[in-house]
């Protein structure tokens, strides 16, 4: 399976877990795609590009860490946090088109706004 193929799963994953209105961890989501947990960030930069680039909401802001009951003050809690999810939640993310592989690619290579290029995130997973 190549890194493309794996932003496409990962898009229909989080896009099925907006539909049931759920977050995973980092954690979870390395487990589901056989990533290293500090991996994950890398194949969510593209989708957020996509999204960003698309004016869809942010299907990445249900990906959280690890939640730790002793860390009130943890981003996960922020209410800018909770009202992206609910943007997410509320969005129907199954009369969108799933992108294919080669879609983040263009959308990560276009250089708008704070856009990842595809070569860095690419070179950080293939080393």
């Amino acid at each position: 399976m190549t890194i493309n193929d794996r932003l496409t799963q990962l898009w229909a994953l989080l896009a099925d877990t907006a539909h049931a209105q759920k977050v995973l961890t980092y954690d979870i989501l390395g487990q589901m795609l056989g990533l290293p947990e500090q991996a994950v960030g890398c194949f969510l930069r593209p989708i957020q590009d996509y999204c960003k680039f698309h004016n869809l909401p942010q299907l990445t802001a249900l990906a959280i860490n690890e939640i730790d009951e002793d860390e009130a003050g943890d981003d996960n809690f922020r209410a800018d946090n909770f009202g992206e999810r609910a943007q997410v939640y509320l969005f129907d993310w199954l009369s969108v088109k799933s992108p294919k592989p080669e879609e983040f690619l263009k959308v990560s290579s276009k250089g708008t706004h704070e856009m990842s290029l595809y070569n860095r995130w690419y070179a950080s997973l293939i080393l």
